[in-house]
């Protein structure tokens, strides 16, 4: 069984009678380091007989988001819904726009 370094550290004092310095500097030499392990993947038992496949996860239905228009774009369709010209400048635009509301 693996200690920790202070539990190493701890009994490496109580052996030799030495102070915590001193301790600390020669422990080094005899401690082993604990090694971690890897959790194993644990294997769902098959149960035998069991005629179904088992069913593919469904996927997520994503809806498209609508891009974004530009004020230029927002103007032109401004401009078809009043019957007004499409072409031009966003300034020539929102002149045809405004005058026509009056």
């Amino acid at each position: 069984m693996t200690i920790t370094w202070s539990e190493h550290v701890k009994k490496f004092r109580e052996e030799h009678k030495c102070s915590y310095k001193e301790a600390l500097q020669k422990a080094s030499a005899t401690y082993v380091k604990k090694v971690k392990s890897k959790k194993q993947p644990v294997e769902e038992p098959v149960e035998e007989g069991c005629p179904d496949p088992p069913l593919p996860t469904p996927t997520p239905v994503v809806t498209p988001t609508p891009k974004k228009l530009t004020k230029k774009q927002k103007l032109i369709e401004l401009c078809e819904k009043m019957g007004l010209e499409t072409k031009g400048t966003i300034q020539q635009l929102s002149d045809r726009i405004y005058n026509n509301s009056q």
